[in-house]
């Protein structure tokens, strides 16, 4: 394991319960923070994965109408599609159906008081599922807001995990259309690159060893406002530790009318020297902004969508002016809900 895994839960329809492992079954429970409710995936092809339970790394397994808990054979009865069924009401997919893709057909269901079973997918409550990411709370999380329940960010989960060496390839992923998990596993230096664009659907998070970012400039929405290029959500940031080193005014992450957005364990720290004179010496670049583009902006046809749903967990900002920002450039007033 090169980096922090990222776990989540399960929730069961409309019910207060999670899907657990209990021994070789699975069974419902109420959210305890054991490992037996915490589940990873491991990316087999598109849109099929590997289920498995943080506890005993065991694998959720079909086996005819069963479903089970079993040691990883690599076989298509442990390989699982996950797709969403339901949507919230700001369009962000709330239930998931879970099915073997060995038959489509045939989805993860719940019976009170007789378990899991796999039987033709009908839309009923027990067969559709909630993915929450653990740890993750605020707005950003599944959670209740005025307009209803809103759904959990899940940034990469259900994309493939690339690991990266360079601000080259740092650029390509993190521009890249599709769901991916980007882990750093080199010190990179972006004090050369401006603007790189954040797609949606994207976890950038630190391996272990190593997780340091240079002078970044990441933003989420296209800086020259191509008209078919549209504000990015459902991004997660973790496990890093982002440096202002030689460029000054520079602003670390841009959060730009964009929503689902978890920042989480990141160290930020500028080195950069400034005397706050007026004197042509003062550096006031910005951790991280949140906010929508000017009218004077070449981006301003995203003036009217402002950002919403953050969650910033975790964190420390040290030795810079400015650390977190906060702004919308029009007249809503209900929207920018982050949690700090």
């Amino acid at each position: 394991m090169t980096y922090p895994l990222q776990y989540f839960r399960i929730g069961i329809g409309n019910t207060d319960n999670n899907v657990v492992a209990s021994g070789s079954s699975l069974a419902p429970s109420h959210h305890t923070g054991k490992s037996i409710e915490k589940w990873y995936l491991n990316y087999k092809s598109a849109n099929s994965f590997q289920i498995v339970n943080s506890s005993n790394n065991q694998v959720m397994t079909a086996n005819g109408s069963k479903v089970t808990l079993a040691n990883n054979s690599n076989s298509s009865a442990q390989n699982w599609n996950i797709e969403g069924v339901q949507k919230d009401y700001d369009g962000y997919y709330l239930y998931y159906k879970i099915v073997n893709a060995g038959d489509s057909s045939k989805a993860l269901t719940y019976t009170a008081n007789s378990g899991f079973s796999l039987t033709n997918y009908g839309g009923i409550n027990y067969q559709k599922f909630k993915i929450n990411l653990d740890g993750l709370e605020g707005f950003a999380a599944n959670c209740r807001t005025s307009s209803g329940e809103k759904a959990g960010t899940i940034g990469g989960l259900f994309g493939p995990v690339v690991q990266v060496t360079t601000a080259d390839d740092l650029e390509k992923q993190l521009n890249s259309v599709g769901a991916q998990t980007i882990v750093i596993n080199a010190n990179i230096d972006m004090k050369s690159k401006g603007n790189t664009r954040i797609r949606d659907n994207k976890t950038i998070v630190g391996s272990f060893k190593y997780h340091t970012i240079y002078d970044s400039q990441f933003r989420t929405n296209d800086a020259w406002g191509a008209a078919d290029d549209n504000p990015s959500d459902n991004i997660i940031f973790r496990n890093l530790d982002l440096q202002a080193k030689n460029v000054p005014n520079r602003i670390l992450v841009n959060i730009w009318s964009s929503r689902q957005i978890w920042i989480d364990h990141v160290n930020f720290n500028s080195t950069l020297n400034y005397d706050r004179t007026g004197n042509g010496q003062d550096e006031v670049g910005k951790f991280i902004w949140l906010n929508t583009p000017y009218d004077s902006y070449k981006d301003a046809k995203d003036r009217l969508r402002s950002p919403d749903y953050m969650t910033i967990s975790y964190c420390k900002f040290t030795n810079r002016f400015w650390t977190v920002a906060y702004g919308t450039q029009n007249t809503e007033i209900t929207r920018d809900r982050t949690t700090l």
